[in-house]
């Protein structure tokens, strides 16, 4: 099982080795290959006129920051992987994706946003998350433990529209992945939001009619993620499939700091779902409220 076979860490926004300590953990048990990247804005023109005018500056901040990129690049050697090293020019959004569709990256590794973040750092962080075309993981610092804790976030939502095949299947396989390459163990949480529950209650259907239908709805989705998961059940404990009624945006981060969660790998789906209700404008609620790194896996790709 074999997901991804070409790693870009962002390495600009990080202010940790968050980022790098997750790839090298990654990489060192796979044979996916790494590139540590960084970029080089165009300084402006009021700011060089701050500065004294025989510092050739753009030089300057090239050679500081692949220094930064060789010091990284031996850090990971020191766990047994090769990266290689790439300085790129220009916005770094616009950058970034330019290098992954041009290499072939397939998976994006960046550092989590947050609440001390400088703000133009964190809305490059949360523009790659928007843009990419492949999934992106926001690295938290690792928790040293025997085995990693995975979280498979599913979405009702791809159900409705009939393409649970596509996303829900894959963050499972993803998540699957992840435990393999990280000897960890797989959680699966399903936050089911019934949308019809305060019409029903606005419209006078008794307590128990709206307890029905909490019910109905609780097996069709059991139905549905079982669907989902059955041919990985041998790699799923049973105890480790948990459906409940609630907001994403905090059963998730919830059921991640009660059970130690490390990583959460999760889906965005056009403007509906848990795109809508997570990477929208009160997206950021979950990325800053999850205690753990995050993987956000595209609808395609």
């Amino acid at each position: 099982m074999r997901q991804f076979t070409s790693m870009l860490v962002y390495w600009g926004t990080s202010p940790s080795d968050a980022p790098v300590k997750f790839a090298s953990r990654i990489a060192a048990s796979s044979n996916i290959h790494v590139t540590l990247g960084d970029t080089v804005e165009t300084v402006s023109p009021a700011t060089l006129r701050e500065l004294p005018a025989d510092w050739d500056v753009p030089a300057l901040i090239r050679a500081r920051k692949q220094s930064a990129l060789s010091k990284a690049a031996a850090r990971m050697r020191r766990s047994g992987v090769a990266p290689s090293t790439i300085l790129l020019e220009g916005d770094p959004v616009t950058s970034i994706i330019e290098c992954v569709k041009r290499d072939r990256h397939n998976l994006l590794v960046t550092v989590a946003p947050f609440p001390e973040m400088r703000d133009a750092v964190r809305e490059t962080t949360l523009r790659l998350v928007h843009e990419s075309p492949i999934p992106v993981l926001l690295a938290r610092d690792v928790r040293r433990r025997k085995r990693m804790r995975i979280l498979a976030a599913v979405d009702e939502s791809t159900w409705q529209t009939g393409d649970a095949g596509n996303l829900n299947a894959r963050i499972v396989r993803i998540a699957l992945w992840a435990a393999q390459q990280m000897d960890g163990e797989v959680h699966v949480v399903h936050a089911w939001q019934p949308v019809a529950e305060g019409p029903m209650r606005w419209a006078g259907v008794s307590p128990e009619g709206v307890a029905n239908y909490h019910d109905t709805g609780r097996v069709d989705v059991i139905q549905d993620l079982t669907r989902t998961i059955r041919q990985h059940r041998g790699r799923i404990a049973i105890d480790h499939i948990h459906v409940d009624i609630g907001d994403p945006r905090e059963v998730i981060p919830e059921y991640a700091a009660d059970n130690g969660i490390d990583l959460i790998v999760i889906g965005t789906f056009a403007r509906s779902g848990l795109s809508g209700r997570i990477l929208g404008n009160s997206a950021h609620a979950i990325v800053d409220s999850s205690p753990s790194s995050m993987l956000i896996v595209p609808r395609a790709g």
